[in-house]
């Protein structure tokens, strides 16, 4: 077990695209704004009909995330931002990810929430731990590949969520555990 949790160390750290731990305050804000701008972009071009649930909602989250998973454990972290349209406000977030369950892989992906709803907007934005399960597969190395993951979420509980795939190979069966902190890049 311990062989596997060193292995599942270098791995998450040789993979992760992460690279903000390194970066000044400034330079944190910076990437957030282009992966915002990048990000949004991409979504509207890959699932056109997301622009109308983008005009329609007060608010988004955009997140970059790195996982690795070994047979019976895997990790994750990344650094996101909400986005309160209505409000103007911006809330930086830190995501710690530990999963159990069968599976193998390593790969970068951003998550785009879109909010309908201001309770769960402030939710997010406020930090929290979420549990889970789920299955997640995928293969893309730079425009070539996929990774499935697509759409979740529904309207009645105020949010869509979407899933880009960066880069990397992963199937997995997992129990997770999500972790949202706040980030203060305020100066």
């Amino acid at each position: 077990m311990r062989l596997t949790a060193l292995f599942l160390t270098a791995l998450l750290s040789a993979s992760c695209s992460s690279t903000y731990r390194s970066m000044s305050v400034e330079e944190k804000k910076e990437f957030l704004v282009e992966l915002e701008e990048q990000t949004l972009a991409e979504l509207v071009e890959e699932h056109p009909k997301a622009q109308a649930d983008l005009d329609n909602a007060i608010g988004h989250a955009i997140f970059s995330n790195s996982a690795a998973k070994v047979p019976f454990v895997g990790a994750g972290d990344g650094i996101g931002v909400v986005v309160n349209k209505e409000a103007g406000s911006r809330t930086y977030l830190k995501v710690t990810r530990f999963d159990v369950g069968g599976g193998l892989g390593v790969r970068t992906y951003r998550v785009i929430i879109l909010f309908f709803d201001e309770q769960a907007l402030n939710k997010l934005a406020g930090g929290k731990l979420e549990f889970g399960a789920g299955a997640e597969a995928g293969a893309k190395e730079k425009d070539i590949g996929t990774g499935a993951g697509g759409i979740a979420g529904s309207r009645k509980k105020g949010y869509v969520l979407y899933q880009l795939s960066d880069s990397g190979l992963s199937a997995t069966l997992t129990v997770n555990m999500i972790s949202y902190s706040v980030l203060d890049l305020e100066e």
